[in-house]
């Protein structure tokens, strides 16, 4: 009986000994994966510039990490350390300005369209004839001229360098989106005469004749990108479309989940997507190969996709994080957040109402 207690004494030491073991590597083992975390954990990304509008009442627009702001006839310029750079008049008052990349594109009351670069020099000027109901700017800098037409759109189109590209009055249509190829131009046009949704993609060459076509029903086709080997982008309501180039056969990536926002860039595609514990944000080749995806509690204001990272943000808050969905900086902003960008140099750009901000890495 004795021998009995002592096997069973000496079982139960060893099954101690066992067990402290165990709770030592997995202490060692927590150990070391908080380290691991430690040494990836986010960093803080922090106002490096920032220049905010002078006047109340001005119209203003970003360009690249300048601040143009417009009062009247005046169109100021100033860098991100709120020094101005340069200022110039135009024949008449401004009425709207965009930008796309180091570009500022300006639409004055004499229906005169003006293309300045950053440091100030006209590129090109244009003058329009109609009334022009709003005009969009493509990222390539390819312009889409949206006129004031009774029963659907006249669209007129000009090439970054201010080159005519063709126009085209579409019957009962409004346009939703629009991309430039290398040699055509695309655009998503919802038919507003029916009673169910009907989009249409087109593909104009650059005499703004009808190259082909694609009907899509019931679903919205709210964005358009072009890739690097010039295959265009599409992007639904729940899929993804791919049309090669020349052969235009369709290849559909059939998400199941309403995307809220997405982004397109020449390298690939990030989408924002609902999941049964939240959101996510799955990034995608040009080929819709699937590189990552980052979870996330809440659906974002928006989403920027650049070379090698993306901008996620939301109105107080905004993440950089890379194409497998590791996130690399964060950044906690008092004024709201309207759109953040990458500038020329790969810096981060925040965008409030009058202010612009330059974030990086403290």
């Amino acid at each position: 009986m004795k021998k009995k207690n002592s096997n069973i004494k000496a079982t139960g030491v060893l099954l101690v000994l066992i067990l402290m073991l165990m709770v030592g590597l997995i202490y060692i083992n927590n150990i070391n994966s908080m380290s691991s975390l430690a040494s990836k954990g986010t960093k803080s990304l922090s106002v490096v510039g920032r220049v905010d509008a002078k006047e109340k009442n001005s119209m203003v627009c970003s360009v690249d990490e300048l601040l143009a702001e417009a009062t009247g006839v005046v169109v100021r310029v100033q860098n991100i350390t709120g020094e101005e750079v340069w200022n110039k008049s135009l024949a008449s008052n401004v009425l709207g300005m965009k930008s796309a990349g180091d570009n500022l594109y300006v639409l004055d009351n004499s229906k005169r369209l003006y293309c300045m670069s950053k440091s100030g020099q006209v590129l090109w000027e244009k003058e329009l004839d109609g009334e022009i109901k709003d005009f969009y700017i493509e990222r390539s800098g390819d312009v889409l001229l949206d006129y004031t037409y009774s029963g659907g759109a006249k669209i007129q189109i000009l090439s970054g360098k201010g080159v005519d590209e063709g126009s085209i009055v579409l019957e009962n249509a409004q346009v939703i989106s629009f991309a430039s190829g290398k040699e055509e131009n695309t655009l998503s046009v919802i038919d507003i005469s029916s009673q169910i949704i009907k989009t249409k993609i087109l593909t104009l060459n650059l005499k703004g004749e009808l190259v082909w076509s694609e009907n899509i029903d019931n679903q919205i086709i709210p964005m358009l990108g072009y890739s690097k080997d010039n295959s265009l982008i599409a992007i639904g309501e729940k899929a993804i479309y791919k049309y090669k180039d020349k052969s235009k056969n369709q290849n559909k990536l059939e998400l199941n989940k309403t995307i809220y926002n997405a982004s397109i860039s020449e390298g690939g595609i990030a989408a924002v997507v609902r999941n049964k514990t939240g959101f996510e944000v799955i990034c995608y080749d040009s080929n819709l190969k699937e590189l990552g995806h980052l979870q996330l509690d809440q659906a974002p204001t928006g989403i920027n996709l650049g070379k090698s990272n993306y901008i996620i943000y939301y109105s107080e808050k905004l993440l950089l994080a890379d194409l497998k969905g590791s996130i690399l900086g964060e950044y906690k902003s008092m004024p709201e957040i309207k759109k953040a960008y990458f500038s020329s140099d790969d810096s981060i750009i925040s965008l409030s109402d009058r202010l612009i901000q330059k974030l990086g890495y403290k």
